[in-house]
C-alpha cells in the first residue's frame, strides 16, 4: 500500500467521522431544543391552568364574602327593625303612677340595646361582637 493513499485515506475517514460526530450531536441538539420547547410549553399551560383555577377559587370566595356580608347586614337590618319596634313598644306602655318602669321592661330595654348595638357592629364590620368584650 502506498503510505500516499495510506494518509489520504486515514485524512478522509478521520473528516468522515468528525462529520458524523458533528451531525449526531447536531441531532441530539436539535431533539434537545425540541424537547425543552415541549416542556416549556407544557409548564405555560399548566401555569395557565392552575392561574385560572386560582382566579375561579377566589371569585368563588369572594362571592360566599358577599354572601355571608349580605346576610349579616340582612339581620343586622332585621335587628335594627326588632329594636325599633321594641322601643315603640316600650315608649307607649304605661308607666305606674309613681313613674318608676318596670323591671322587665328595663330588661327588655337593655337586651334590645345590646342587641341593636352588636347587629350594628356586625353589620359594618362585617364581624359579630364578642358579648364577653
Amino acid at each position: 500500500m502506498n503510505p500516499a493513499a495510506f494518509k489520504v485515506r486515514a485524512f478522509a475517514t478521520l473528516i468522515v467521522l468528525t462529520l458524523v460526530f458533528i451531525g449526531g450531536y447536531q441531532v441530539a441538539e436539535w431533539r434537545y431544543a425540541a424537547q425543552l420547547e415541549k416542556l416549556q410549553k407544557d409548564y405555560a399551560e399548566e401555569k395557565a391552568a392552575a392561574i385560572v383555577r386560582a382566579t375561579e377559587q377566589a371569585r368563588a370566595l369572594a362571592q360566599e364574602d358577599s354572601t355571608l356580608l349580605l346576610e349579616v347586614a340582612t339581620t343586622g337590618q332585621r335587628d335594627r327593625q326588632t329594636f325599633t319596634q321594641i322601643k315603640k313598644e316600650i315608649r307607649y306602655v304605661e308607666v305606674p303612677g309613681d313613674c318608676t318602669v318596670a323591671p322587665d321592661h328595663l330588661r327588655l330595654w337593655n337586651a334590645a340595646n345590646h342587641a341593636a348595638g352588636g347587629a350594628s357592629v356586625a353589620a359594618d364590620t362585617g364581624r359579630v361582637p364578642d358579648p364577653l368584650r
